[in-house]
C-alpha cells in the first residue's frame, strides 16, 4: 500500500468517515490556554486557537491564532502530512496514535510539548496538553522571538482547553 493511500486510510479510520463521504475532510477548532511560570520573571500566559483540517489524503492544514497580553496577533497558516513535520514557523508533527487519537509533537531543546486530540469520529472531541522535560533538564526553555532570548520556566499550568469538531 502506498504511503499517501495508507495515510488517507488511517485518517479516514481515525475520523470514522464512511466510504460514501470520501470527499469530506475533518475539521477541528482547538482552544488552548496555559501559563508558563517564568523563572525570575512574571508568569507568561499563552493562548492559541488552532483551526485544524485533515484531508482525505493525509494532508494537514493548521491555521494558528495567537492571543495574549490583551492583544491578538496575526494568525499564520501552515501545511503538512500526517507523520511528517509541518511546513511553517510553528514546528511540530501530527501523528496518528490509534483509531480515535491524534497527537501533535513539538521537540524543543529542553522538552517535548504534546497536544493530544481525541475524537469519537462524529461530532465530539477533546484536547489535552502535555510537557515532558528531556533528561538532564530541570526547567523548560523556549526561544522568545520578541525578546530574542531564551525564556526559562517551570512546569506549565493548563488554564483551559476546548475542542469543537466540524
Amino acid at each position: 500500500m502506498s504511503r499517501p493511500f495508507a495515510l488517507a486510510f488511517t485518517c479516514l479510520a481515525l475520523l470514522g468517515i464512511a466510504c460514501p463521504a470520501l470527499a469530506q475532510e475533518a475539521r477541528f477548532q482547538l482552544y488552548l490556554s496555559w501559563t508558563e511560570p517564568e523563572i525570575d520573571e512574571e508568569p507568561n500566559e499563552i493562548v492559541r486557537t488552532i483551526y485544524l483540517s485533515l484531508g482525505k489524503d493525509g494532508t494537514i492544514t493548521e491555521q494558528i491564532r495567537r492571543d495574549g497580553l490583551g492583544r491578538r496577533r496575526p494568525g499564520l497558516s501552515q501545511q503538512g502530512i500526517l507523520g511528517e513535520d509541518v511546513d511553517g514557523r510553528v514546528k511540530g508533527r501530527w501523528k496518528v496514535v490509534n483509531a480515535g487519537t491524534l497527537v501533535r509533537l513539538t521537540a524543543e531543546r529542553s522538552h517535548t510539548f504534546a497536544i493530544w486530540l481525541t475524537t469519537d469520529g462524529k461530532a465530539s472531541c477533546s484536547v489535552r496538553l502535555e510537557w515532558r522535560l528531556k533528561p538532564g533538564f530541570k526547567t523548560y526553555e523556549r526561544w522568545d522571538l520578541r525578546e530574542q532570548d531564551t525564556v526559562r520556566f517551570a512546569q506549565p499550568v493548563v488554564n483551559r482547553t476546548s475542542c469543537s469538531a466540524f
